[in-house]
């Protein structure tokens, strides 16, 4: 007898709006830069001699480059006097050539010129050189008043913007990826039972959708502070300054592509807040009669995971990983990495919260939370790993010697973190012997709970260590950009141009 053929599983709505808001999200990505913007022909070139008095000074770099104002490009005597005439210009043939022009007849002598331009990656770039006219001595640099007063990148303004970026946006995400993986089975496999169940259930949603809120609305105030850090870092000013500044923001957040993927970003959120105020007003509509839901429905889930996931594409196409040899496989392994760590550091959270909470709802909610720890002890295993694997992916994208890993700053931060998870490691091996102990047992240890609450903590409190480092390490030039720009003029970050007074 001939059976019919098996039918084919349909894939979701859902799915394939989520697969849809994927595709946008990258098609809509400013276009990818090649690397740092590196000076690759200079004239006069760097630490020079020459007879006669140029009319200009020009630069080729290696990716197209941007001044937003006319001091960002400065030419000056030993004295510090401006010798311009007139503002520097990048051309409007080639948007690679930076052409600043100089006074007519200069007198020997040694002249500094001081820039400061956004390389097509977002990135801000100082440099300054000197080069000398008739028989020299050249003298060293005069750097009194350079164009670099802004938060420096790896100072305090710029990390906490960039710590509340990654800390709202994958708590967000890292939320529903528990109420997918830990939370829904966990009641899947063991639906509730009598007042004290549902009680249980509805405390797991009061949690999410509180939590849902909270970090939907700070992830989008954290994308406007970015904005404002950014903005100060451009136009050399303080914080303060730049978040009254509307003509500076309005600039940063139309002419700079980090400005371009910020859009994107929030339009994005915005869609979550939308969906999860839809989603809320939906479980929160329940009657007395109707349990709270574990879960999500199929298309729900898909959608809101969708678009944070989007998010977070949009955040990994900001940094270091656009500018590599393989920028789309390295974005790609940027994303997971985040979508891993974010899952793995807001699920320790929540472990810990339920710990605490659910074994004083009875004898159920010592069950649950047993069955919680378990659920996200996979969950955690499988999420690390894929966290390492993308991380070392990353790394050797940003390396082009091993000895960089030492030797560079963003080298030693990637050997901090890596420290960091020996410890982490440590303590996931001791939860994990508790947790054995505890499935054996008939009636769960309350003590084995607490001490695994405990671990928990302690092991968030390290994951929230790394996370900052994190946000140091995106703001080092990686070894590859490092090497590559070895030969250029001194390159130094904004806010650490301007040396006082003298030279």
């Amino acid at each position: 007898m001939s059976h019919p053929p098996a039918a084919i599983p349909r894939a979701s709505t859902g799915s394939w709006i989520a697969l849809a808001l994927t595709v946008l999200t990258l098609a809509l990505l400013p276009a990818m830069a090649a690397g740092h913007a590196i000076p690759e022909e200079i004239s006069p070139p760097p630490s020079t001699l020459v007879d006669q008095a140029p009319d200009k000074i020009s630069l080729l770099y290696s990716e197209e480059i941007r001044i937003l104002t006319p001091e960002d490009a400065q030419v000056v005597d030993e004295n510090g006097t401006s010798v311009l005439n007139g503002n520097a210009q990048v051309s409007a043939t080639n948007r690679r050539v930076l052409e600043i022009p100089l006074k007519p007849g200069l007198p020997d002598g040694t002249y500094t010129v001081r820039i400061k331009f956004i390389s097509a990656d977002a990135h801000i770039i100082g440099s300054n050189y000197v080069f000398g006219i008739g028989p020299g001595p050249l003298e060293e640099p005069y750097l009194a008043g350079a164009p670099s007063e802004g938060p420096s990148r790896t100072g305090a303004w710029a990390v906490a913007s960039r710590f509340a970026e990654l800390s709202f946006l994958g708590g967000l995400f890292g939320l529903i990826a528990f109420r997918l993986l830990v939370w829904a089975p966990v009641w899947k496999r063991r639906p509730p039972e009598g007042d004290e169940g549902r009680t249980i259930l509805s405390w797991g949603q009061d949690v999410f959708w509180a939590g849902t809120g909270i970090l939907a609305v700070g992830a989008m105030l954290a994308e406007m502070f970015m904005v404002v850090v950014y903005s100060a870092q451009v136009f050399g000013t303080t914080v303060p300054t730049a978040l009254t500044d509307g003509d500076g923001l309005r600039t940063t957040i139309g002419t700079t592509r980090l400005g371009d993927l910020v859009t994107i970003r929030t339009m994005l959120l915005f869609a979550v807040f939308v969906l999860a105020a839809s989603l809320l007003m939906r479980e929160g509509g329940r009657s007395d009669a109707t349990p709270a839901r574990a879960g999500f429905g199929r298309t729900p889930a898909v959608l809101l995971g969708g678009l944070v996931t989007a998010v977070i594409i949009a955040i990994s196409a900001q940094g270091h990983a656009s500018v590599t040899p393989a920028p789309r496989v390295q974005i790609a392994a940027d994303a997971v990495h985040l979508l891993a760590v974010s899952t793995w550091v807001t699920g320790l959270a929540l472990t810990a919260l339920a710990l605490w909470r659910l074994p004083r709802l009875g004898r159920d909610g010592r069950r649950r939370a047993t069955e919680v720890l378990h659920r996200f002890s996979t969950v955690a295993l499988v999420t690390l790993v894929v966290a390492m694997l993308s991380g070392l992916v990353r790394t050797t994208g940003e390396l082009s010697d091993p000895a960089q890993l030492w030797e560079t700053a963003h080298g030693q931060s990637v050997l901090i973190k890596l420290a960091l998870l020996i410890p982490v490691g440590a303590l996931a091996l001791h939860n994990r012997r508790i947790l054995n102990s505890l499935l054996r047992m008939r009636r769960t240890s309350l003590d084995g709970l607490r001490r695994v609450r405990r671990a928990a903590a302690l092991e968030f409190a390290l994951a929230v260590v790394i996370v900052v480092v994190a946000s140091v390490l995106v703001a080092q030039p990686p070894g590859r950009s490092l090497a590559k720009g070895s030969a250029g003029p001194s390159t130094v970050e904004p806010a650490q141009t301007a040396l006082g007074p003298g030279r």
